[in-house]
């Protein structure tokens, strides 16, 4: 028979089990908070960096890409549609902060990507890295269900492509798409 003794400390499996749920809870609660979050909106990760497809009815298609050094490359047409973009320029640490603020003010790290729609009369690809694996997002939105933050992102990155093509072109040979409104 076992002497009685006052030792209530659970078998090591037992705590190794309590420390594992406790492990797993943690994590799915870390999970589940909003990635956007995690960043501040004034200041811009070393990482930061995105590639921004929309494709508009009929066969309407630009591309970006904002790399983390801060150049921004462009493709219109079949290029973009093929995501071969050329080098246009190097953004500002200000115009790299004003995509940075779109981002977070907007939540786009925390946006649900959707699937194909019928309708398709906007289809937008997006992904949005901060040199932090748990903050890096891709996604994809279409039709009426694409967040305004996505849509300000791709005007924003249009205007300062267009503004410096201008500058450099006085006579306009490239012109922005009708479509800038929508």
């Amino acid at each position: 028979m076992r002497p009685f003794s006052l030792d209530t400390t659970p078998p090591l499996a037992c705590r190794l089990l309590i420390g594992l749920l406790l492990a797993i809870t943690l994590l799915i609660t870390g999970c589940a908070s909003h990635k956007s979050d995690a960043f501040s909106a004034s200041q811009v990760p070393p990482g930061f960096g995105l590639k921004v497809y929309r494709h508009l009815e009929g066969s309407r298609h630009t591309y970006f890409i904002l790399t983390p050094q801060g150049e921004l490359r462009f493709a219109g047409g079949r290029p973009a549609l093929m995501r071969i973009a050329s080098p246009v320029m190097t953004l500002t640490p200000a115009q790299r902060q004003e995509l940075w603020a779109i981002v977070i003010e907007h939540k786009l790290l925390d946006v649900k990507g959707q699937g194909f729609a019928t309708g398709k009369q906007a289809t937008y690809e997006v992904e949005i890295s901060t040199g932090k694996t748990l903050g890096d997002k891709d996604f994809r939105v279409v039709d009426d269900r694409i967040p305004q933050g996505v849509k300000l992102l791709h005007d924003k990155l249009f205007d300062y492509q267009a503004q410096y093509r201008y500058a450099k072109d006085p006579t306009g040979s490239v012109m922005p798409a009708k479509d800038q409104g929508q």
